[in-house]
């Protein structure tokens, strides 16, 4: 089973350094800055160093973001589906999950199809046992199934988990708990979600996708599944093609694409050449850049198709899955698309979002979240 994972600062660590793909708990262990929860040493022991299911009972914290948010899962999400990494977690969002600027490199994982539990009674069986090289599937609805099996339970309810909290109104808070994981199932099927516990093993790791090959690929809009047996038979000398292209390509390449490991996102150049951008407003600055971009791709992509004798075409580009927008213009944005919101542009001024504050910012003068939020009342639709 082909899987992918956007890589954040301490994966590339790790994996620069020849080491596994860590879940966050074990990252806080080696560094302890990353320690934020006053639980922290006890999340460890009952996940890592005991039988497994207190680590499956908080697999509900994890797809919540709850665990992931104090450095305390003893889980790596993953997903089988390329373009939804790409476009949710390799390039930046205003949302919960992905709080990194910079565009990320893309990991390939080739694991075994009997290393990924997808059954109940599997996942029953392995609660009692100290296995680490294992994987649970959440796609398809599993999680709902897990759960009413009782295969997966909830942290919250397990009296020697930190923060136990028995309700006495149980019925009340089996159906309030019910409807979350409900939720959370619906969103580990859109985001087809595997989970590795604590990491994921060397021997899994194929090779990094970095985001000139990410948007090569993306624009092909095609089955990378079926790409991937081309791909690695012709990585060399498609990243030797991609760097002969310097030297034959204008500066919008070199920019965009400093080496054929970096990638720079699109609203950054945005910022830097405004006044120079073709277009009116912000909107039609953007537009210009996406058509542009679009038509370097297909250059490139033609130059592919030369070396390989192949017949690839570049239709689309992944910088649609960010938005820009004037503030009077966040109105007509439908509320599914708030999180894609990265540049905003007021009174002549560009406010690029910040995670860390949750405001968009220039300079001194912010723009908070929530007052976007608020503006953002256009009719909801599926992304």
């Amino acid at each position: 089973m082909f899987l992918y994972r956007a890589l954040n600062k301490d994966d590339v660590n790790n994996y620069n350094n020849g080491e596994y793909i860590l879940c966050s708990l074990y990252n806080a262990e080696l560094n302890k800055e990353l320690k934020r929860s006053v639980n922290y040493d006890a999340y460890y022991n009952l996940c890592l160093d005991n039988k497994r299911k207190f680590a499956i009972d908080s697999i509900v914290g994890h797809i919540g973001g709850k665990r992931l948010g104090v450095n305390i899962s003893p889980w790596v999400s993953t997903s089988s589906d390329f373009n939804f990494v790409l476009e949710e977690y390799a390039i930046p969002q205003s949302g919960t999950y992905n709080y990194q600027n910079e565009r990320k490199p893309i990991l390939v994982i080739n694991i075994d199809n009997d290393k990924v539990l997808n059954s109940s009674e599997e996942i029953k069986r392995i609660r009692e046992t100290y296995e680490n090289d294992f994987a649970i599937d959440l796609r398809n609805g599993l999680l709902n199934d897990y759960y009413k099996t009782g295969a997966v339970s909830s942290e919250k309810y397990n009296k020697y988990m930190p923060g136990y909290d028995y309700d006495a109104d149980m019925d009340k808070e089996m159906l309030d708990k019910e409807m979350k994981v409900s939720g959370f199932a619906n969103y580990s099927t859109a985001s087809s979600e595997v989970l590795f516990y604590g990491g994921i093993n060397k021997k899994y790791q194929m090779f990094i996708i970095y985001p000139l090959l990410q948007d090569i690929i993306y624009s092909l809009n095609t089955d990378i599944n079926k790409m991937l047996p081309f791909i690695v038979e012709n990585i060399t000398d498609i990243e030797s093609l991609l760097e002969k292209l310097y030297s034959a390509l204008g500066m919008f390449y070199k920019i965009l694409y400093p080496s054929i490991y970096e990638g720079i996102n699109l609203t950054d150049y945005l910022i830097g050449n405004y006044d120079n951008i073709k277009g009116n407003s912000i909107e039609e600055k953007y537009e210009s850049l996406k058509k542009a971009k679009l038509e370097l791709l297909n250059t490139i992509v033609n130059e592919i198709n030369k070396k390989f004798n192949s017949e690839f075409k570049a239709s689309r580009v992944v910088d649609d899955n960010i938005l820009v927008s004037s503030y009077d213009n966040l109105k007509q944005i439908p509320k599914s698309l708030k999180h894609d919101i990265i540049l905003i542009e007021k009174d002549n001024k560009l406010y690029k979002y910040n995670s860390k504050d949750h405001y968009y910012i220039n300079g001194n003068d912010k723009i908070s979240k929530g007052d976007v939020c608020q503006l953002v009342k256009g009719k909801s639709m599926l992304k």
